[in-house]
């Protein structure tokens, strides 16, 4: 076995225990607070895309809907961030989306994150007005209203593309 390989094993070994992990955190919680998390993985995701922390290999910003790899790194990172500073809860939401565009390029991931999906799909009913408390949340921080426009607008065309194309 080459190194790739070994380090593509491993890799993808540990990468579906954390989203093993995920899935049975989030079977054991109702939906509401489901969505909750959801929504703030969404909100957080779509103020880093509009702030331009999540950048194309070509330079360009990515503000799409879409979920592709380039945003694995960037998700993994804040994950651990949260988790560190100890925002369990948080650091469990972002993952979503670590997980998401890391199962772009991982195939063994893919039935996994299908469950995953379809757990958070099951909440749809809450979104809106989740996304609506989270909005007037941030109205009261210092944050531009053209940046909480934005960082609204994404959010609500992320959600329109929920659950990614791949996990349908």
């Amino acid at each position: 076995m080459g190194l790739f390989n070994f380090i593509h094993k491993n890799a993808t070994k540990f990468n579906n225990k954390q989203l093993t992990n995920l899935i049975e955190i989030y079977s054991k919680i109702d939906k509401e607070e489901l969505a909750d998390y959801f929504i703030f993985s969404v909100w957080t995701r779509a103020g880093l895309q509009i702030e331009g922390n999540i950048v194309l290999s070509d330079g360009y910003v990515n503000l799409s809907p879409e979920i592709d790899y380039s945003m694995y790194k960037l998700f993994f990172d804040v994950s651990n961030h949260f988790r560190k500073n100890g925002r369990k809860a948080d650091a469990a939401a972002i993952s979503i989306w670590a997980h998401s565009a890391n199962g772009v390029v991982t195939a063994e991931l893919e039935c996994d994150l299908r469950k995953l999906w379809e757990l958070i799909a099951s909440t749809s009913e809450y979104w809106d007005e989740y996304l609506q408390k989270t909005h007037s949340h941030f109205e009261a921080t210092s944050l531009s209203k053209e940046t909480l426009d934005k960082t609204m607008s994404l959010s609500r065309q992320i959600l329109e593309n929920s659950p990614p194309s791949q996990y349908k």
